[in-house]
């Protein structure tokens, strides 16, 4: 349904580019948006996988399961039987972790096993109340560290913190 809605849009931008003769134009922000995709795309790609990879060596390094044992007494009572499960904890309890952390690119995978094993503690039928449980938790998502203070620095409030430093005389990027 969504991809015919989007061939509508599509479909109507290239009429009225075709009758107000604004084609070129049209074309130019297709490929220039396009080229931007492709970029965001490369750029969430890298850091997903940093993310990812931190969060296993946190899984292997017996660190999730001891997050895991220190969240079990908030966890086990809003995930019912599934609170006993260790492996569903853990996965769980990471996925939580890294919500709090500001981590979302690698809690969406760690999510997505635990909302996996969840279903397979509730013999995979229907959308049981731990998977909602879980669903309701991550979009929520706590976080310590906020993604936008961790974001990198647009240029303009570079150059606008570059021009108080001149003003005060200040070199910020001097050694």
């Amino acid at each position: 349904m969504l991809s015919k809605i989007w061939t509508a849009f599509l479909c109507i931008a290239w009429i009225g580019a075709m009758a107000s003769g604004r084609m070129a134009e049209v074309s130019q922000a297709a490929a220039q948006g396009a080229g931007q995709a492709i970029k965001l795309l490369i750029e969430m790609i890298g850091l997903m996988m940093f993310w990812s990879g931190f969060m296993s060596v946190v899984s292997a390094s017996g660190l999730g399961s001891g997050i895991a044992h220190v969240l079990r007494p908030i966890l086990r009572p809003l995930f019912g039987r599934a609170g006993n499960d260790r492996e569903s904890m853990e996965l769980v309890g990471a996925s939580i972790t890294a919500n709090v952390l500001g981590l979302s690119n690698a809690a969406t995978p760690l999510g997505l096993r635990a909302a996996d094993r969840l279903y397979e503690t509730a013999g995979r039928r229907g959308s049981p109340d731990r998977v909602l449980t879980l669903i309701i938790l991550n979009t929520t998502s706590i976080q310590l560290i906020p993604t936008t203070v961790a974001a990198p620095v647009p240029g303009w409030v570079r150059r606008r913190h570059l021009t108080l430093c001149r003003l005060f005389g200040v070199h910020p990027y001097s050694q």
